[in-house]
């Protein structure tokens, strides 16, 4: 084992035993329980929020919850789908009563031109 790999870890845990044998632990009277919870409650809350977890019912939770958010914004989409469909109309509205001035002013330019000849 007194290789360039596992006899540098071995080493190194040798060292860290060491180290953790040097600290002088006698004049610590209480422990902060209060912190300590806190701390614990913390680091559970980061874990589910940052691990994804294999919990079947949290898998349901999740997936219902995108569902709905998908849902959402299906729901968004087809309200503005139908506000566009209703302005492309009002355009189309608007378009076909600019055609039929444009034909009753090339209509009346055509008879002043033939009245003119």
């Amino acid at each position: 084992c007194d290789d360039n790999c596992t006899g540098v870890l071995l080493n190194s845990l040798d060292d860290l035993n060491e180290g953790i044998l040097s600290v002088n632990l006698t004049g610590i009277d209480h422990v902060p329980y209060g912190i300590l919870t806190e701390l614990e409650n913390a680091t559970q809350h980061l874990k589910s929020s940052v691990v994804p977890r294999e919990d079947p019912t949290y898998l349901l939770d999740t997936a219902k919850e995108n569902l709905l958010n998908l849902s959402g914004g299906i729901d968004y989409l087809h309200e503005e789908t139908t506000r566009f469909l209703k302005k492309a109309q009002q355009l189309d509205t608007m378009t076909q009563k600019t055609r039929n001035r444009s034909q009753e002013l090339t209509g009346f330019i055509d008879t002043v031109h033939s009245t003119i000849k």
